[in-house]
């Protein structure tokens, strides 16, 4: 399996910070590498009001409070 490049980043925060949202899913039996719904929340920090909705409905399903 291939590793993200350690100087690679995601608006922002470098891949070692997000590893500890990765967790593995068995799917048909072929195991996959996703990231966490509050790791893909720190992904969405930006500028770009598409990713503030996403924000904005990521916080929603994980109880988070609106900022």
């Amino acid at each position: 399996m291939l590793a993200p490049s350690p100087r690679k980043q995601s608006d922002g925060h470098p891949w070692q910070e997000l590893e500890k949202y990765v967790t593995d899913v068995d799917l048909d039996g072929v195991k996959i590498r996703v990231l966490s719904l509050e790791g893909l929340l720190l992904t969405k920090e930006g500028m770009r009001e598409r990713d503030r909705a996403d924000a904005r409905v990521l916080r929603q399903v994980l109880g988070k409070p609106q900022q």
